[in-house]
């Protein structure tokens, strides 16, 4: 029996955060796939190979950017590297877009399936992109429900999967007190609910 193998590739925290859950929900399902990728942490954590280290791809500013521009392409190849040593049954990129919408086009030449997970913001910018997503990808996976709509219409297959921070994050504090702030009451009102 051939092991399953996926490509997970997350740019940044947040993304590193959901490659993460995604990981550990797979080794849940499928206990021997091999996970290798772009991550951080979180995604090492998880069990991820991460081939690239998102730290590598992290670029604010211009001076950053012109400097990291090196780093970038050698992360950028090795990532295909690896995708054409394990040649994955699927490629699963998570936002941070300028960067995986490459790697979806070279990915798409090696024949691998594509997923991307949390969708650019096509509805407020670039929307040309959208051109690009059906040409790149096989899937989106959505995480605002009313851009399900906009990659339909668009031609492009799609699902809304919700935002992941709905089961990550836990509130801390009661729904009571949450009101009661906001209606004005002050700081020495509020209480933290043990959690």
């Amino acid at each position: 029996m051939i092991k399953p193998c996926l490509m997970i590739v997350a740019g940044e925290r947040s993304g590193d955060i959901y490659g993460a859950e995604l990981a550990r929900a797979l080794r849940e399902r499928l206990p021997n796939s091999g996970l290798f990728g772009c991550g951080g942490e979180a995604m090492r954590r998880a069990g991820v190979d991460t081939v690239v280290d998102a730290h590598q791809l992290t670029m604010i500013g211009i001076t950053e950017v012109i400097g990291g521009l090196p780093r970038a392409y050698r992360a950028f190849h090795a990532l295909l590297a690896e995708a054409d040593k394990h040649r994955p049954q699927l490629a699963v990129l998570i936002d941070f877009p300028d960067f995986n919408l490459r790697l979806a086009k070279q990915l798409k030449k090696r024949g691998i399936r594509v997923v991307y997970f949390v969708s650019p913001q096509v509805w407020a910018w670039r929307k040309g992109r959208l051109r690009q997503l059906k040409a790149r990808i096989d899937k989106m996976l959505c995480i605002l429900d009313f851009e399900e709509a906009i990659y339909r219409q668009a031609g492009i297959p799609v699902q809304y999967v919700g935002h992941p921070l709905v089961d990550l994050v836990q509130p801390r504090l009661t729904r009571s007190v949450l009101l009661r702030n906001r209606a004005g009451a002050g700081d020495s009102d509020c209480r933290i609910v043990a959690g």
